[in-house]
């Protein structure tokens, strides 16, 4: 994901799969530092590497997108009709378009390059983070439930043909496939709705009041808003059988009592606000899986990884092993130790 997301923002290829590459690893590395709110272990919460490290990744960040930044901006200087392949260029056109002194000037106005490196990373942050957890998640889901892997491949069969390996030259040829794929989207919402990778944050405003089924308000003037999608996604009042993995609820219609309820499914939050990126995201995930879940079985292996690292208390959340942690965005505990293998058909 830190690839696709690479070429999608910086409109060029990371190749961190392969090779060091400055930008991956210090965000990358960024993330691993990363502590919740609520860590109580001391030596981690106050570990004094740790402000320099994050210090260093930030300009490690900074100096990657500057000169990406200045890089594509003397290239369009130097030739106007090259086309605009990546959010970096359509920030740097708009730059220009608003700015027309920018056409003869040789380089960026300073605030606006600040302004436009916070955000850039903001979209690989969130744009490959949130998006690879997803993906596990969608993987370890599947995994437990072989009737629903047995139903999303026979899909994948009957859109793309019996050969997994044909799947990418024909995206390429016919991208309108991936929205071929009802079942593969139901799965993902599925996955989306039992581990959304983060929850929202709104400021409160005057006159906006919050009221309970009791008939209490609350203002929120003043207040920050915390919308826990965690919380929000197995509420009974909404939802039927909450935590239970059931696909199919995206498949009825109004009338059946699986049916969600509107604004109740809120991972890229609703309304306005919403996340600018969704598509973007939702056509990733199914990519992704349409061309490793035939090939691949990625199974969870928590009860090795519990054998090599014994503890004390409790290791499920809900009956869940693969519970929610916190770094950066949601997470698999214990970074989902699992084995994959090829798959035999």
């Amino acid at each position: 994901m830190m690839d696709i997301i690479g070429a999608v923002t910086l409109g060029s290829r990371l190749h961190s799969q392969k090779q060091f590459n400055q930008l991956a690893y210090a965000m990358r590395s960024q993330v691993r530092w990363q502590i919740a709110d609520g860590e109580l272990n001391i030596f981690k919460r106050w570990n004094p590497a740790r402000p320099l490290v994050q210090w260093y990744n930030s300009w490690q960040m900074d100096s990657y997108i500057s000169e990406e930044l200045d890089n594509r901006f003397a290239e369009r200087q130097n030739s106007n009709d090259k086309p605009l392949r990546s959010i970096m260029d359509l920030v740097l056109e708009n730059y220009i378009t608003e700015n027309p002194s920018a056409k003869t000037s040789s380089r960026i106005d300073p605030t606006f390059k600040k302004w436009a490196t916070v955000q850039i990373r903001a979209f690989l942050f969130s744009g490959h983070d949130s998006t690879a957890s997803t993906i596990e998640y969608c993987y370890h889901l599947l995994s437990k439930h072989p009737e629903a892997m047995a139903r999303i491949r026979a899909e994948h069969d009957q859109v793309f043909g019996t050969d997994p390996s044909t799947v990418g030259a024909q995206l390429l040829d016919q991208p309108q496939k991936i929205n071929m794929l009802p079942y593969t989207t139901s799965v993902l919402k599925e996955a989306m709705r039992l581990f959304p990778a983060a929850s929202a944050v709104r400021t409160g405003l005057p006159g906006a009041v919050l009221q309970d089924p009791n008939g209490n308000r609350f203002p929120t003037e003043g207040t920050t808003i915390l919308i826990m999608h965690s919380a929000l996604h197995i509420n009974p009042n909404y939802w039927k059988e909450p935590n239970s993995f059931i696909p199919e609820r995206w498949l009825v219609g109004p009338e059946h009592p699986l049916y969600p309820v509107k604004g109740a499914w809120r991972p890229f939050e609703f309304g306005s606000r919403n996340c600018i990126g969704q598509t973007l995201v939702m056509q990733d995930i199914k990519t992704v899986l349409a061309m490793t879940l035939r090939e691949f079985d990625v199974c969870n292996a928590y009860a090795e990884w519990d054998e090599l690292h014994p503890r004390k208390g409790l290791k499920t959340a809900w009956g869940e092993r693969a519970y929610h942690v916190f770094r950066a965005a949601a997470h698999p505990a214990d970074g989902f130790p699992c084995r994959v293998t090829r798959q035999r058909r």
